[in-house]
Formats: C-alpha cells, sequence, structure tokens
C-alpha cells in the first residue's frame, strides 16, 4: 500500500454561518481501516468531506489539514484528489431521481476520471475493466440496466465499483448500510472486506453505534455534536 498520511491538528468547519467540526485533531496513518460512529447530526459525513478534501478547514480558526503522500506533505487536497474516494448515500438517489438510462457499467467505467458520466467513447479495455468490477461485486445481471432499475444494495455496489476502478488508496463510505435489509447489508459487506483485503485501500465508513460494519474495519473515531470524544456518551 503507498503511503497516505491525513493530519488534521484543531480543526473547526463551518458550513456558512454554522460551525459544523469543532477542534479535530486526529491522525489517520499506516494500514488500519476505521469506522466513524456518531448519531444523526453529530458531524459524520461532513467529516468524511473534510478527510477527502471535498470540504476545507474553517480559516478563521488557525487548524491545519495536511496531508503527507509519498514523503510530500500539503494542505491543499489536490495531490492526492486522484487517489481518493467517497461514496455517499445522495450518489445513488441522484442517479435514480434524475431517471438516468445510462447503464450501470458505464456509471462505473466512469469512475475512472470520477466524472459522473461517460464523455468519451470507453475503450475495450474500460469496458472490461468495469465489467470486471462489476461481477466482483455481485452485478453480472444488471450491469446494462440503469441506475434506476436495481435495487439499494445494488446500487450501492455499483457506486462501490465505480469509485474502485480508481484503484483508490482511501476510500469513504458515507452510512454504508442505510436502506439496506439485512441480506443487502450482509452483501455490501462482504464486498468492503474483500475490498480489505487486497491490501491496496484503506477503508474509512461511517455509521450508527448499533450498524454492522465490515470485520476489516477495527479502528474506531467517535463523534458527537462535531467534537471527537474517547467513547460515546
Amino acid at each position: 500500500m503507498d503511503s497516505l498520511e491525513i493530519h488534521l491538528d484543531r480543526v473547526d468547519v463551518d458550513l456558512g454561518t454554522a460551525r459544523i467540526l469543532h477542534d479535530l485533531t486526529l491522525h489517520i496513518a499506516g494500514r488500519e481501516h476505521f469506522a466513524v460512529v456518531g448519531d444523526n447530526g453529530a458531524g459524520k459525513t461532513t467529516l468524511l468531506r473534510l478527510l477527502t478534501g471535498e470540504l476545507w478547514p474553517s480559516q478563521r480558526s488557525g487548524g491545519r489539514r495536511v496531508y503527507r503522500f509519498c514523503g510530500e506533505g500539503s494542505e491543499s487536497p489536490i495531490a492526492v484528489r486522484p487517489h481518493v474516494r467517497l461514496v455517499t448515500p445522495d450518489m445513488a438517489d441522484w442517479y435514480q431521481r434524475h431517471d438516468l438510462r445510462v447503464p450501470i457499467w458505464e456509471v462505473v467505467c466512469a469512475g475512472l476520471r470520477n466524472t459522473p458520466f461517460l464523455y468519451h467513447e470507453a475503450s475495450e479495455a474500460e469496458q472490461a475493466q468495469a465489467r470486471t468490477l462489476g461481477f466482483e461485486m455481485g452485478l453480472g445481471p444488471v450491469l446494462d440496466r440503469p441506475m434506476r432499475a436495481v435495487s439499494t444494495g445494488q446500487a450501492k455496489r455499483a457506486l462501490l465499483a465505480r469509485a474502485l476502478i480508481a484503484e483508490p488508496l482511501l476510500l469513504a463510505v458515507d452510512e454504508l448500510t442505510q436502506g439496506l435489509d439485512r441480506q443487502g447489508q450482509l452483501r455490501l459487506l462482504d464486498a468492503l472486506n474483500r475490498i480489505a483485503d487486497t491490501g491496496r485501500t484503506r477503508l474509512l465508513v461511517s455509521g450508527h453505534g448499533l450498524l454492522p460494519v465490515p470485520e476489516a474495519v477495527r479502528g474506531r473515531i467517535f463523534i458527537e455534536h462535531g467534537r471527537l470524544v474517547d467513547r460515546p456518551s
């Protein structure tokens, strides 16, 4: 696994005029996989967006977020963005809400350039790569169907395949089992465990304390009211 570290040093995050995350200090390094655990509104999604570079720390408070990638340090996420992917529930909702007829294999293939759709004709090698990942995720029978025509669990696994086709060093999955029945949860957890077993991609998943997480994810980051805590209250 290539080296990717994320350091937070007394970081705050503001959305508009509201402070969502407060005084966060955190170091993510090594090969350990983590689950971000907290109640609704605790700040889990915002923390994942901060760690993956979608949000910036508040400039007013003076906290620092530093990425270390292949020995180089930077406060900007630009260099690491090609190596990081975030999967959220609203991504599947977006495809299904817009009633798009794009087949799942194309959604997966678009992950190579991290775009919603293919804006070029995929090569035979790219198509084969997308279909192979789809089969590995148990999506073989539905790869030619649009997202609106598959189950919630299948849509989530399609988005995992879309993220994985870029071979990220860090894969963050927000509310991973939300909206899934028991069978759907088990299939998704199995897929994530197989991702962890490859040794290339570090997992960072979020969820509630009572929801299952992949067996490979043993580290815990607890968050309450936008603050990191040693253990849940």
